[in-house]
């Protein structure tokens, strides 16, 4: 009895400093800062920086934030979320970026870089529904006017579908790395692909339209809807940047809580038997 009881003290004293072990590593290092938590938190701050800076034509201010945002890509810890071809495409990005800066390039065509990484570091959250999501809307308007520019004929409407084409694929490449990292690189694949494949029949008939044209193209544009359902259809979900741990420290103090009454009652308890059991032995008579 006297074994198990120094066991199960010593069991309880051995959760007790894991929990506060825990718990001390745990606020070391939200206060240093180094969680991946915390780390995508300055990415994302950066990126928003850079995105104000684009549209307040800061040129300076937004070069720095790019140099940030490549040093907090580069992160091992943090590469170590979200997909491989999220993150090749978002470097992409920032190479692009950091070069239409340097050769002096205008404000608003880095802003577009900018526009891109922003939905490519909001994928990497899962604390709300990301925000390349909400370009369904603007990819099945990019359709629609497509639909009938076509249905117009002609040379102007060829040049109209040509337009609604050029801006679908604008959306298409905005949020590009942001599908990439909600598991949808495939579909924004194939989307790109139908896209080439239909800028190539709009252009082969200019002046007029061929049937086998006609049918090719019309063929292209069912395609090309189907393309943009699957891509909005998956319900696949973005690997949240929050790293992983064991049970928290208040579990574990809770646990030793429960241990300490078992047996501080298992003690009070032998207590009260001994004594109900202890006899005073009469003293002999003389």
């Amino acid at each position: 009895m006297k074994h198990r009881k120094r066991l199960l003290v010593v069991l309880t004293a051995l959760l007790i400093a894991s929990g506060l072990g825990t718990a001390w590593r745990t606020e070391a290092s939200e206060d240093a800062g180094a969680g991946p938590q915390s780390k995508w938190d300055a990415l994302a701050s950066w990126t928003e920086g850079f995105y104000q800076a684009s549209v307040e034509e800061n040129r300076q201010l937004a070069y720095g934030y790019v140099l940030k945002m490549k040093a907090a890509a580069a992160d091992r810890e943090l590469r170590s979320y979200g997909t491989p071809e999220g993150w090749a495409v978002l470097d992409e990005r920032l190479n692009a970026a950091q070069a239409l800066i340097e050769r002096g390039a205008f404000a608003y065509t880095w802003r577009e870089e900018a526009a891109r990484l922003k939905l490519a570091v909001d994928a990497l959250s899962r604390e709300r529904k990301a925000l390349w999501r909400q370009y369904e809307r603007l990819l099945r308007e990019d359709m629609s006017r497509l639909h009938k520019a076509w249905l117009q004929g002609g040379e102007k409407g060829n040049e109209a579908a040509a337009a609604a084409l050029r801006q679908l694929e604008g959306h298409v490449l905005r949020l590009e790395a942001a599908a990439a990292f909600g598991k949808e690189p495939a579909h924004v694949s194939v989307l790109k692909e139908r896209i080439r494949y239909t800028e190539k029949l709009l252009e082969a008939a200019p002046g007029g339209r061929t049937e086998a044209n006609r049918t090719l193209t019309e063929g292209s544009l069912v395609l090309l809807g189907d393309a943009v359902d699957r891509l909005f259809a998956s319900g696949a979900q973005p690997a949240a940047v929050k790293p992983a741990g064991g049970p928290s420290w208040q579990w574990t103090a809770m646990l030793a809580v429960i241990v300490l009454a078992g047996l501080f009652y298992t003690g009070w308890h032998k207590f009260r038997i001994d004594r109900d059991e202890i006899t005073v032995p009469k003293r002999p008579l003389r």
